[in-house]
């Protein structure tokens, strides 16, 4: 029962868990993962206690890497295919804040060609056109509709509103031409979006070095604490444990600055 209840006095398990903030974990789970291994290693005594929690510690951190990992791909994949044809366009403000900055301003035609270029762009452009086609059949087109049109489709539209028959053709050509682009546009940027999505699947190279590192470390930890225990629980059993090895790895760059000493 005691070994049961150290999760209360144990001085690594305390503090694996992160409590507090918006990174707070779920304590529930790391009590899972040391029940489990304490079922296993079966440890007796403050020792082998310890070096059943060190394992539990190590497993957890692991986790929280792999944590770390999925989140990273996530940022990149999420920026990998983030919508921003309107800072494309010169504007870092929402659609309607670029709506009503529209005008016959010369300097603004080739930002408003390109709204063209992508699939919400062209979507709005149709919107527009529906309402200026609306209006036409109902009454008169405003001004600034039919300036807005001509600033983004080309055209003076301002005179072709003075024959409601042709215009209204014009118009429904006009939607013809701009639904086949934009149907067109949609399947380049779904393949782009694919195409970056699948870049974004591994981590930056300085990230993944930082993680490999961080993961090595914690896995050299692990099998050692996992050999300790072993030997302890050998020795508590009676049998005849030989002193471990202990080798220590070096590279000839290592060797050659030892000599020249």
């Amino acid at each position: 029962m005691a070994a049961r209840n150290s999760w209360k006095h144990g001085l690594l398990a305390k503090s694996a868990v992160i409590m507090l903030g918006p990174a707070k974990e779920n304590k529930a789970e790391f009590e899972e993962l040391l029940s489990g291994l304490r079922d296993y290693f079966d440890p007796v005594g403050a020792a082998e206690e310890l070096l059943v929690e060190e394992i539990a510690v190590s497993y957890w951190m692991e986790r929280r890497a792999q944590l770390y990992e999925n989140g990273e791909i996530l940022k990149q994949a999420r920026a990998a295919v983030k919508d921003e044809p309107w800072k494309e366009l010169g504007y870092d403000g929402e659609v309607d804040d670029i709506l009503d900055n529209i005008s016959g301003d010369p300097e603004n035609k080739p930002l408003f060609k390109q709204l063209l270029m992508s699939s919400q762009g062209l979507e709005y452009v149709l919107s527009l056109v529906a309402q200026v086609r609306h209006d036409a059949d109902t009454g008169k087109v405003s001004a600034e509709l039919l300036e807005q049109l001509s600033d983004i489709c080309g055209g003076d539209w301002e005179s072709a509103a003075r024959e409601k028959s042709a215009f209204l053709a014009q118009l429904d050509s006009e939607k013809e031409r701009l639904e086949r682009l934009k149907k067109k546009i949609e399947r380049i940027e779904a393949e782009d979006r694919a195409a970056r999505l699948r870049s974004a699947l591994l981590l930056d190279p300085r990230k993944l070095a930082v993680l490999q590192r961080y993961t090595s470390a914690n896995e050299r930890r692990r099998y050692r604490a996992v050999a300790r225990l072993e030997r302890l629980q050998r020795q508590r059993n009676g049998e005849a444990v030989p002193p471990p090895i202990d080798v220590q790895v070096t590279s000839d760059a290592d060797d050659f600055a030892k000599r020249s000493q």
